[in-house]
């Protein structure tokens, strides 16, 4: 009776080690989305005031997504992946506001702010991509083609980012470190 005890505590033991384990597409879609908040923070200083609400939506977005990966890791349950999917959703809808919205005259600007678009756009398509039930058709068809299916990290997203900064003199400063 004792031995039965004695392995039960280890297999107890396990068997919670198992299951408080956060999945790896939780702690790889959370850094991607840490990542996207200074990059729409970024694009909110270039394009105020024309599409400007618009990429502070996504910013917040991109917050709350954070969030939302938080409350998962602590509980996993389908509601909490739920959650993250309507988060997903209504950044999808953002993220088309600024593709339209973001009509700049100066080639300059058009070109940074493009860059940084499509920089949120693979993020935000990578995040879609690794969340499971996510609904992958929300993405646009221009997301679809870009880094969705690359095995694209955070660290890749920064080192775009930064190379976008570095080609523009007026967001010296503005570096992922």
């Amino acid at each position: 009776m004792k031995i039965k005890k004695l392995l039960l505590v280890p297999i107890l033991g396990l068997a919670l080690l198992v299951a408080c384990v956060v999945p790896a597409w939780v702690s790889t879609a959370e850094s991607i989305a840490k990542v996207a908040v200074p990059i729409a923070g970024t694009l909110v200083s270039i394009i105020v005031p024309v599409a400007g609400p618009a990429a502070a939506v996504v910013q917040t977005g991109f917050n709350a997504l954070i969030k939302a990966f938080d409350t998962y890791k602590a509980s996993q349950t389908d509601t909490n992946l739920q959650a993250i999917s309507a988060i997903l959703n209504a950044v999808n809808q953002h993220i088309t506001d600024l593709e339209v919205a973001a009509h700049i005259k100066d080639p300059n600007t058009d070109a940074t702010v493009k860059a940084l678009v499509q920089l949120i756009s693979e993020a935000f398509a990578k995040i879609v991509a690794l969340t499971p039930g996510a609904n992958k058709t929300v993405m646009l068809p221009a997301h679809r083609a870009m880094g969705a299916a690359k095995d694209l990290k955070a660290s890749d997203f920064k080192d775009a980012f930064n190379a976008i900064v570095a080609s523009d003199p007026r967001l010296a400063g503005r570096e992922i470190k």
